[in-house]
């Protein structure tokens, strides 16, 4: 699941791939921690579009996504059990 703030630029997917291919290394994402499962998602999916984003890591899952729905950083692909509920409280 990506997170993302709500009042952010990136609707869809395609409007972060957009945004990334035009700004190498500007965009940052979060994760869980360095070789965390979001963190090694994030780079599959960096890999596998042809883009180039920043990896701020965390000592896990919560404080990533409070900052990626604050717009701290741009975006986090993370667990779809850590996300969702916390996204739904909001």
């Amino acid at each position: 699941m990506i997170v993302t703030s709500a009042d952010g630029p990136y609707q869809t997917i395609r409007d972060l791939v957009i945004a990334a291919k035009a700004k190498p290394d500007e965009i940052t994402f979060a994760s869980a921690g360095v070789g965390s499962s979001t963190h090694l998602a994030t780079e599959y999916f960096n890999q596998t579009m042809g883009i180039k984003l920043i990896h701020v890591p965390y000592k896990g899952s919560p404080e990533a996504i409070q900052d990626a729905m604050s717009w701290s950083h741009r975006f986090l692909y993370g667990a779809l059990r850590y996300c969702y509920w916390t996204t739904k409280r909001r």
